[in-house]
């Protein structure tokens, strides 16, 4: 049975090719600035991401960037399940519809 927060199937990559042009590429900055935050990840987690990188990412991309991308990505798939939740707290969006991944 289908719940008010079901969303429509993503448009995931379905090519290595695609996949690449999405999330190995520098990521998008959502204002000038140019402040970063750390995140900490499980080690095994972040070899993988390294590795990942390492063997098929263009040379250029760094962990931070692959992150954010793949993290831009996910809230802007799920932005309005999340909005819908967070209205209920918050008077504005917690996703602005102007996120991009």
């Amino acid at each position: 049975m289908p719940t008010d927060l079901e969303q429509p199937a993503p448009d995931v990559p379905e090519t290595f090719s695609e996949y690449s042009a999405e999330f190995f590429r520098p990521p998008v900055r959502m204002s000038l600035s140019n402040r970063k935050c750390n995140v900490s990840l499980n080690e095994d987690v972040y070899v993988m991401i390294r590795r990942t990188l390492n063997y098929l990412g263009d040379g250029e991309s760094t962990v931070g960037g692959y992150v954010e991308n793949i993290l831009l990505s996910h809230l802007t798939q799920y932005r309005d399940i999340l909005n819908t939740e967070t209205s209920k707290r918050l008077k504005q969006p917690l996703i602005p519809d102007s996120v991009s991944s």
